[in-house]
């Protein structure tokens, strides 16, 4: 019987009959650094933008995860919790309140909050 592994070896091992070290889909080259390409956004007119969505934890609520979405708004840089099912419903849920000046303390309540849902 093998070991087992924790979340960090699986997360570098890629399975295709052998085990070897995952390397990066995109050359570091055009990596940039988070400032760097929220200016380039918005320099080129990209105002509205979702830069990251990462799952956080699971709620109470059965079948929800609480998601927390990194975004530009109207140039404005935010981060949003949001309670949902799944990446898609997080999404369908914060596209409406897109594009419309909402400030991020009435965002986080009105997706993150789990009475809301």
């Amino acid at each position: 019987m093998s070991k087992k592994r924790t979340i960090d070896e699986y997360r570098q091992v890629k399975t295709y009959g052998y085990e070897t070290i995952q390397e990066p889909m995109v050359r570091s080259k055009y990596i940039q650094d988070e400032p760097d390409l929220i200016q380039d956004l918005i320099s080129k007119g990209k105002t509205t933008a979702v830069l990251s969505i990462n799952l956080k934890g699971v709620s109470k609520i059965v079948d929800h995860y609480i998601y927390e979405v990194h975004l530009i708004d109207n140039s404005i840089e935010k981060t949003i919790p949001i309670f949902a099912i799944d990446v898609t419903q997080a999404l369908a849920k914060l596209e409406p309140y897109l594009n419309i000046g909402i400030p991020i303390a009435t965002l986080k309540w009105m997706l993150g909050n789990e009475r809301n849902i």
